[in-house]
């Protein structure tokens, strides 16, 4: 506000604003105060592939997905979580292992004949507990299963062809000398 000042009296007497010959001061005034500003963390990420196919008492079978600090956190800001808190680990496979494998029996003969060259030889792939009784091949699809066929190329036997006889050659000189 415009004041006036009186010398006498020591007063000071608020006028109106057009009397004033200064400028008047401004009202506001901007400043910059720090925003506190919070941790910036990552979604999570995909869950990892499971650790093993199946679990036993002694290990059990894991998977994990974590977040990453995009920024931290500033003055006054919310902290960032605690590292263990940026790993979650979850059990997968949670089955036991029963000894489940792919058993593979021999390859079948070629069939392909000397005539056409390359075939296909095939073979049974079962799927098994323990090595010996065979089971539904879900249990086995964790596992990668062999193949069952694959190309093959006939060995053929090579005929042997005999020429006529040539004609006799010539017999050495001999030189025989008395003992």
């Amino acid at each position: 506000a415009c004041t006036t000042h009186s010398d006498a009296s020591d007063f000071k007497e608020a006028v109106a604003d057009w009397l004033c010959t200064q400028l008047k001061p401004p009202t506001e005034e901007p400043c910059l105060l720090p925003c506190p500003y919070d941790c910036v963390v990552s979604g999570w990420s995909n869950w990892s592939p499971c650790s093993q196919s199946c679990s036993t008492r002694n290990k059990m079978a894991m998977r994990y997905r974590n977040r990453t600090i995009i920024a931290p956190h500033g003055p006054g800001g919310h902290p960032c979580p605690d590292p263990d808190e940026m790993l979650q680990m979850d059990g997968c496979n949670s089955h036991g292992c029963h000894g489940y494998s792919w058993l593979t029996l021999p390859w079948q003969p070629c069939n392909a004949s000397c005539d056409s060259g390359e075939g296909v030889q095939l073979r049974e792939v079962w799927c098994v507990q323990d090595n010996q009784d065979m089971v539904n091949e879900s249990k086995c699809e964790l596992l990668t299963k062999p193949v069952t066929a694959r190309s093959c190329v006939q060995d053929c036997p090579v005929q042997c062809e005999v020429s006529p006889w040539s004609e006799w050659s010539p017999c050495p000189p001999l030189n025989c000398q008395p003992n």
